[in-house]
């Protein structure tokens, strides 16, 4: 076995036709490299009918379907393999063909959830409470059990990361039933040296940076219309200036209510990393409404450039963005909650510069390499690191009260855009 090689293997990577796509992975790969490690990455894509290699950014990376996916990890000497996500037909080749060289399998978010984590998806809301109802009444999805055998699997050397303790706890864990076993909480890493600090002007705090996709409801970009729009009532509306960037199926009909406003700039297309780092200088308030996320790393990015972050306090961003302390945190579904969050930037310079300046330290303190891509090496070079000893209780009932509390207000959001009564009385389900 080639006890110096690991191999990265995703459903998905960047290319040059989709650069966003696992972005995330990506950075980890380049951090890899640059310390030495020697990495090869398998894109598992169920279209590719033929094995084939590409270079995006440096990294050269090998494709191919699932029937190709399974002969090159025949034909593996990886020393440990490094799994982007543990979906069932990545795993399986692992399990039959390699099943005593280690793992480490990260946790992000899709794959891992159980069906009713996935209220955020409801664009198109009345099919979305015809799968509710339908998934509901069939039992969980499939890939929730899988997970929960993986989870428990003690004939298998493997490991697991996740990015957030509250994703863990409040998320992972619950969804399965079962405590996770051998995981290790470290959050996507920010390229502290592309997103630099620079300490901010004063007077960019009346510029505000929107950066977002524009492909589901969990973006929550129709509260930054309703925040900007909201703002129109302060004194000083007329000082902003709001840049929007960002593309998806519902980019124009979301921003259509602010195209005659003369401070808002709307800018449809998706950015490379530097084109963002750029921006950042620019502005001084990164504006990040969210309805659900494991980490936020936009916001993150935004931070390590000095912006003060207005986001959400729900899911994990109060683990990464501190009240008062390195960012605000307005109230779910609040934008006029939001609104004041700005405007208590854009009004007191003061608390602009603070927070700017904590924003930056706390950003790299938590996701920067040190705690974050150094650690996951060490963990690449020595599995036992992720050996769990916890055997505490998972509060069960403590994690989806929470959950229950989200249900309710989301299906109640529902119900009244349907004007259907009786679909928020429905209880969520339990474990």
């Amino acid at each position: 076995m080639a006890e110096d090689r690991y191999l990265v293997i995703a459903n998905a990577y960047p290319n040059d036709s989709n650069i966003y796509n696992y972005g995330f992975l990506h950075r980890r790969v380049k951090k890899y490299l640059d310390a030495g490690l020697a990495i090869d990455v398998f894109r598992v894509d169920t279209n590719e009918p033929e094995l084939r290699t590409y270079v995006f950014d440096g990294v050269t990376v090998t494709t191919g379907n699932r029937d190709i996916y399974t002969q090159y990890i025949m034909a593996s000497d990886h020393a440990s393999f490094l799994v982007h996500f543990p979906l069932d037909y990545i795993i399986a080749p692992l399990s039959t063909h390699k099943p005593s060289t280690p793992i480490i399998a990260w946790l992000h978010g899709y794959e891992t959830l159980s069906w009713h984590r996935r209220w955020y998806d409801a664009v198109d809301v009345a099919g979305f409470m015809d799968r509710v109802k339908s998934l509901r009444a069939h039992g969980e999805n499939k890939k929730v059990p899988f997970l929960r055998e993986l989870y428990q699997a003690e004939h298998r050397d493997i490991r697991f990361v996740t990015v957030s303790n509250w994703f863990l706890k409040h998320s992972v864990e619950p969804d399965a039933g079962v405590r996770v076993s051998n995981v290790s909480v470290i959050p996507n890493v920010v390229d502290t040296e592309l997103f630099s600090y620079i300490p901010k002007d004063p007077a960019l705090r009346h510029k505000v940076l929107i950066i977002k996709p524009f492909t589901g409801y969990k973006y929550a970009n129709d509260l930054v219309v309703k925040t900007i729009l909201s703002l129109r009532q302060s004194p000083s509306f007329d000082k902003m200036q709001f840049s929007i960037y960002g593309d998806g199926p519902f980019f124009d009909e979301t921003v259509e209510p602010l195209r005659e406003l003369e401070n808002v700039q709307l800018t449809k297309a998706f950015l490379r990393q530097e084109e963002i780092a750029r921006l950042h200088a620019e502005h001084g308030i990164f504006l990040s409404p969210t309805r659900w996320d494991s980490q936020g790393v936009s916001i993150g990015e935004a931070m390590s450039s000095g912006l003060v972050p207005v986001s959400t306090a729900i899911s994990a961003i109060p683990e990464f963005v501190t009240h008062g302390t390195s960012g605000l945190l307005a109230a779910p579904e609040d934008p006029d909650d939001l609104a004041s969050c700005v405007e208590m930037l854009v009004d007191s310079p003061e608390t602009f510069a603070r927070l700017s300046e904590q924003a930056t330290i706390h950003a790299r303190e938590v996701c920067g390499p040190e705690a974050t891509t150094d650690r996951e090496i060490q963990l690449i070079k020595n599995p036992e690191l992720g050996r769990n000893t916890d055997t505490g209780e998972v509060a069960w009932e403590a994690a989806y009260s929470d959950l229950e509390d989200e249900l309710f207000s989301v299906l109640n959001h529902f119900s009244e855009r349907l004007d259907a009564p009786g679909v928020a009385d429905s209880a969520p389900p339990s474990k």
